[in-house]
């Protein structure tokens, strides 16, 4: 049925973290597919995933009727994302028509869309821009250890998210991060 089966075209030693699909997409992906209303995504309702990579928890916020912004850092991302949403909405098109279901103008199924866009932590006018959202989705955001990066570094790139996060929620927004534990400096 729709929503129920995704596909996702991964960059396999793509240069970039986001080029590949990371085991917390995976798992906040499913999470939210199982709870969606308990994280605010319902039809009609705004998301924005942070660090979207590939796009798939943003494409199954969508399918499940959310409006959503997927943003990440890095640009080169970008198209493989964009193709991953068409992708899927075509997917769930099929799925949809076989189902009896009808989809949205947009051609999503669920009437929620995915809008691919870049975003670096910390741009204050940038995520000014976007506005807030119901809905913040994030997962495996933060990795590597102080030798690679630097505890500077690290703690500049904490603050940025950390800001971005505020940046774009209301009074009533709902963070939902997931997070594999790696290395003891990540656990913060």
């Amino acid at each position: 049925g729709r929503c129920s089966s995704f596909a996702i075209e991964q960059v396999i030693g793509g240069s970039d973290t986001g080029s590949v699909l990371w085991s917390g997409s995976v798992v906040l992906a499913e999470l939210i597919g199982a709870r969606a209303a308990t994280f605010g995504i319902v039809p009609g309702s705004t998301a924005i995933e942070l660090g979207a990579g590939l796009g798939l928890v943003s494409i199954v916020a969508s399918c499940l009727g959310a409006r959503v912004v997927a943003t990440d850092g890095d640009e080169s991302i970008q198209p493989v994302a964009k193709r991953n949403v068409l992708l899927n909405q075509r997917l769930q098109d099929v799925a949809g028509s076989q189902s009896g279901s009808e989809s949205n103008e947009g051609g999503q199924s669920g009437a929620g869309s995915v809008d691919v866009r870049q975003l670096w932590w910390g741009d204050v006018a940038a995520a000014r821009a976007l506005g807030s959202f119901d809905t913040v989705l994030g997962s495996d955001l933060v990795y590597g250890t102080d030798g690679i990066v630097g505890p500077v570094a690290r703690e500049a790139s904490f603050a940025a998210l950390l800001c971005t996060m505020w940046l774009l929620s209301h009074e009533n927004t709902t963070l939902v991060l997931t997070y594999r534990e790696r290395k003891p400096i990540e656990a913060r």
